[in-house]
């Protein structure tokens, strides 16, 4: 029995390390908050074929920016989601983005806070 106790603590040590290291380089990739824009939608693709959380728009809305679709990589491929990108800002396909949040929804769309000066 008191071979068992000392066996059975490194054994919850290494699981602790290990869980440890995975959580921080989880926690890594999720918090990454740069994109690159995969699509820029225009006024008739807002207008009459808008993904789901962009369909609800207004002429208003719509008027406020420019809307683009942005690609994340993940630990297990790519995140694809919306989001406006301001009036202030312009934008091109391939460029990289810092935004607000990945989770796009009718009444919270994501929003681009910079482009990044980034060249490759």
């Amino acid at each position: 029995m008191n071979i068992r106790l000392p066996m059975f603590a490194a054994v919850i040590a290494g699981f602790t390390i290990l869980g440890g290291c995975t959580t921080v380089d989880h926690q890594s990739a999720s918090d990454s908050k740069a994109g690159v824009i995969n699509q820029i939608y225009s006024r008739h693709d807002l207008r009459y074929k808008a993904p789901s959380c962009l369909y609800a728009l207004t002429s208003e809305q719509i008027a406020a920016g420019t809307y683009v679709q942005i690609r994340v990589a993940r630990d297990k491929g790519f995140k694809y989601f919306d989001a406006l990108v301001p009036a202030t800002m312009t934008v091109q396909i391939g460029e990289e983005v810092a935004f607000t949040s990945d989770q796009c929804e009718r009444n919270t769309i994501p929003q681009v806070t910079q482009v990044s000066l980034h060249k490759e």
